[in-house]
């Protein structure tokens, strides 16, 4: 806790001043002297963008051309500052201090009175530290204390850009180092190398759908972010979690990766299960076919996925939709579809393996 006083007066008893606490990673908060301002607490959002804003800036500080040109760019010197000091006022009111953003001499200045930590600056000098060791250990330590990106509220925002690839840098590398696999892919979705040690690892544990499900991640991330496709040693990988899964079964040609993940989920078929596909008798032979798809992908479905997974028009989805939600098949959620129960979702797998000439006839 810092000393104020006034250094022109002899004898003048000083007061603590609280260090302010702001947080910018995983979330925005400021803290100060018992008050927390989270970023739904904001009376506008000008004001909270203002103060995250000067916490990025070098000593929290900028000139007031700067502010403006980053917060009102469509505007006018004039407009611009007017706005500027309109939010500086709602952001004093939020922070329960008048000098908390203070503008004058045309600079615009956060807490120029008060200490105030900043934990991208904290993480970002534990990470240089870290990474110059070496120390895998102190790399995972340090990259587990990140709780997430800069400013997941504002992911677009230019002026966020410079620091938010500077944090997410600086953390892939920790992860990097600490082996922190799975936590990489989440950061660098297109990382191969990270994949690969990711499906490695799940391989040797026994984990193929987890392989299975890196891939597959790694494989869409890179065709929407990179327009390719996995490498050669990556897709061996893969190919080792789906080659070979059930030895003495037919090839299933095109859904491999269904049939490795069919065949993780199933055990023997049980009395149960064939009550389930009795049900499933009066349902329409396309709709069986077409929810085989479905049951192999995600637990819950909304309409888009329905399409992208079956490749069915729009008044087809709506016919599987009422035949499975008749049938109690499936059952809404909300604004999404599940099934019934997993028993449900196994039988209709079953039948896939089992029927795959019924299933690629339909």
């Amino acid at each position: 806790m810092a000393l104020a006083a006034d250094p022109s007066q002899d004898g003048e008893i000083v007061h603590p001043v609280s260090t302010v606490r702001i947080e910018l990673l995983g979330r925005f908060r400021v803290c100060c002297e018992g008050l927390e301002v989270a970023e739904g607490d904001w009376p506008t959002r000008r004001a909270r963008e203002l103060v995250e804003l000067l916490a990025l800036a070098d000593g929290r500080r900028l000139l007031r051309d700067q502010v403006v040109e980053q917060l009102w760019p469509h505007l006018g010197a004039g407009a611009g500052a007017a706005n500027l000091r309109k939010a500086a006022h709602h952001a004093r009111r939020a922070l329960g201090d008048p000098e908390a953003v203070v503008l004058r001499s045309g600079r615009v200045e956060l807490f120029p009175a008060r200490p105030v930590t900043v934990d991208v600056d904290a993480f970002l000098c534990d990470a240089e530290l870290a990474l110059r060791e070496g120390d895998g250990n102190a790399c995972a330590k340090v990259a587990a204390a990140c709780p997430g990106g800069l400013l997941p509220g504002a992911p677009y925002e230019a002026w966020t850009q410079e620091a938010r690839r500077r944090v997410q840098a600086r953390l892939a590398e920790l992860l990097r180092r600490g082996g922190a696999w799975e936590r990489l892919m989440e950061v660098e979705p297109t990382d191969e190398a990270a994949c690969r040690e990711l499906m490695r690892a799940a391989i040797g544990a026994g984990q193929r759908h987890v392989a299975i499900r890196a891939f597959e991640c790694l494989r869409i991330a890179m065709a929407r972010e990179l327009g390719a496709q996995p490498g050669a040693e990556t897709r061996a990988l893969y190919d080792d979690c789906t080659t070979g899964v059930r030895p003495g079964e037919r090839v299933f040609v095109g859904r491999e990766e269904d049939l490795a993940r069919a065949a993780l989920q199933l055990g023997p078929l049980g009395a149960s299960e064939i009550a389930e596909l009795v049900a499933l008798a009066s349902v329409d032979p396309t709709p069986i076919s077409a929810l085989t798809t479905l049951a192999v992908a995600e637990d819950e479905l909304d309409l888009a996925s329905v399409r992208a997974l079956t490749g069915l028009g729009e008044s087809d989805v709506f016919a599987l939709l009422d035949a499975a939600l008749a049938s109690g098949v499936l059952v809404v959620a909300g604004t999404r579809y599940r099934f019934r129960h997993d028993l449900v979702r196994r039988a209709l797998i079953r039948l896939l393996i089992e029927e795959p000439d019924h299933h690629a006839g339909a």
